[in-house]
Formats: structure tokens, C-alpha cells, sequence
């Protein structure tokens, strides 16, 4: 079975719930036999020797639970851990950026220098802080579905589906909860904006080698504009 890496740099609040997120993810995929090959954390530390280790590290998969802007994911201190300087090394790999606006540069960026595929988002990832299980669910159940052989592209579905499940949640709680009108558009906004760059019908945990659909493509929603919404974790640092 195709093995997993992991980078979860962690160092604030909001880093933190990710990092916790690609921990529960962590579990899932070992039950379904998918070995964690490297976990690079806040514990590593999470340095630019440990993030090209990820990189180059012997996996199909690598997924990066953090904070990031358009064009780098970033180390707990904010700096560029990941970038077209050392994309190339993740070259065949398929990467999943469970972080703010990875899809716009990132993404294109990372297919460019050989990486199989990229899935990630165009906007600020945004939740309240007091619902950040159902939301850290909402991400961890259908990125899951890799360990059952599920494609990129079907994985994208799944996370449309269940981040419009907590939009809708919201959208039906405006008048209990004063900031259930915020969360909703960003949840709304995470459901509709998720960017998949090069192989979508790539199966990388699938254990087999699978054809793919001809030629590469670039799905991804429009750009919305950035704001920021004080009530909820997420965003930048």
C-alpha cells in the first residue's frame, strides 16, 4: 500500500486545529493500511531541512496542514517552507494543502515542476472556534476517501459537499447565534472555491497502477476577494 507524509507545522491557534485535523487524518489513513513514511510537526521541528525531507520522502501522498499565502506554505514562524524553489523535489507526488489560498499560485506552480497533482483552496480558510471539530470533520472525512482509492477529483466532490453541509448548518442558525451569518459565507466560500491543479482523476492511494484521463487540467472556482472576519479562526497570520 502507497505510503503517506505529512507536514503540521502548528504555532498558533488556528495552526494548531490543523495540525490536530492531519492528526485525525493520520489515524484514518493508517486503518486503512497507508503508512505514515514521515510526519514533519511543530516536534520535528518544522525547518527547511525536515520540510524538504517531506518532499523527497518515498510517498505517494503528502499533505500539508498549515497556514500559507498565494504562493508558499509557511513554517510555524511564518517563512516559506515550500515554494517553486523546492517544488521539483515533490516531483510525481501528489500534494493537498489544507491551507489559505495554496490553489492560486501554489498549485500551478507545483504541477509546473513535476508534482502529479495539487488540491487546495483560492481563499481564506475561516471557522469559529467553537466548532472547529465539526468543521476539521467536514475536511478530514472526505480527504479519508484517498485511503479507499477515492480520485482528487472525487475527493474535491465530497469536500464540497460536506463544507455547503455546514454552510447550510449556519444559514438555518442566524438568528441563535450572532455569528452564524460570517461562518456561513465562509464555509460557503471554502465549499466553492477549492482548486485542483494538474491529474484529477489521479488515485494515488489506490495501490494500483490506474490510467488517468488524458492531458492535464485546471479546475478551480472563481477568485473571490479576501476579507477578514474576526469572529472566526483561520486566514493568514
Amino acid at each position: 500500500m502507497p505510503d503517506v507524509g505529512y507536514i503540521r507545522p502548528g504555532g498558533d491557534a488556528s495552526a494548531d486545529d490543523l495540525a490536530n485535523w492531519a492528526t485525525q487524518l493520520m489515524a484514518s489513513l493508517e486503518g486503512s493500511g497507508h503508512r505514515t513514511r514521515i510526519d514533519v510537526s511543530a516536534q520535528s521541528p518544522c525547518d527547511q531541512v525536515a520540510g524538504e525531507a517531506a518532499l523527497t520522502a518515498p510517498v505517494s501522498m503528502l499533505f500539508f496542514f498549515g497556514h500559507a499565502n498565494e504562493d508558499a506554505l509557511l513554517d510555524s514562524a511564518g517563512k516559506p517552507l515550500i515554494d517553486d524553489s523546492n517544488l521539483s523535489m515533490a516531483a510525481g507526488k501528489t500534494i493537498v494543502s489544507v491551507a489559505c489560498e495554496a490553489g492560486l499560485e501554489l498549485g500551478p506552480k507545483a504541477v509546473q515542476a513535476g508534482v502529479r497533482a495539487h488540491l487546495g483552496w483560492n481563499v481564506l480558510l475561516l471557522w469559529l472556534a467553537g466548532a472547529r471539530d465539526s468543521y476539521g470533520q467536514a475536511i478530514v472525512q472526505p480527504l479519508s476517501l484517498f485511503g479507499h482509492g477515492s480520485s482528487v477529483s472525487e475527493v474535491a466532490d465530497e469536500l464540497r459537499r460536506t463544507l455547503n453541509e455546514i454552510a447550510h448548518r449556519y444559514r438555518t442558525a442566524w438568528r441563535e447565534n450572532p455569528n452564524a451569518k460570517i461562518a456561513y459565507y465562509a464555509a460557503a466560500a471554502a465549499a466553492g472555491q477549492i482548486a485542483v491543479d494538474g491529474d484529477r482523476h489521479a488515485r494515488p492511494l489506490s495501490g494500483g497502477v490506474l490510467s488517468t484521463a488524458a492531458g492535464w487540467v485546471r479546475w478551480r472556482g472563481p477568485i473571490l476577494a479576501r476579507s477578514t472576519l474576526k469572529a472566526l479562526r483561520g486566514g493568514r497570520r
